[in-house]
């Protein structure tokens, strides 16, 4: 097992399909249901467990193990999500709520801050 921590989501910045995650997105899903991780956004490649998951000042921070044994150089944390609620802003979705379904450890994450450290 490896243990592993990281923002998977970072707010307040525009990701490469040009959405930006506001503080408290998170909020109401953590409460509800807990993310899955998987590898490449596939939910038949279960990776691990995340043991924690909360929203600080700068994004969603997690911590997990991973069952598997893959390099973890090449890879980043990125969100899968379902339902957003948004507006919109000089043409970008700024999502304030959404309902997490998984975290997945990803080659090319759509936000270049997210990261495992």
């Amino acid at each position: 097992m490896k243990y592993i921590a990281g923002y998977a989501s970072v707010f307040n910045v525009y990701d490469l399909k040009y959405d930006m995650i506001m503080p408290g997105a998170f909020q109401k899903t953590l409460q509800k249901k807990w993310p899955k991780m998987i590898l490449e956004h596939n939910i038949n490649k279960p990776l691990g467990v995340w043991h924690k998951a909360l929203e600080d000042p700068k994004g969603l921070w997690v911590e997990g193990e991973i069952f598997t044994d893959i390099p973890l150089s090449d890879k980043s944390l990125s969100i899968g999500f379902h339902n957003p609620k948004y507006f919109y802003k000089n043409h970008h979705r700024h999502i304030f709520e959404l309902e997490l379904a998984e975290i997945s450890l990803v080659e090319h994450a759509a936000n270049p801050l997210s990261e495992i450290r």
